[in-house]
């Protein structure tokens, strides 16, 4: 059970992390090639 725990824990980290990362990449890339849109 406690695994369990844990790896829904890492789960919901690890999502969070990459959500807020490709937000980043996003915005710099959209900045860098596209521009003003």
């Amino acid at each position: 059970m406690l695994f369990f725990c844990a790896a829904g824990l890492m789960y919901l980290t690890l999502t969070l992390v990459s959500n807020r990362v490709i937000a980043i990449i996003e915005k710099r890339a959209r900045r860098g090639i596209a521009g003003p849109v």
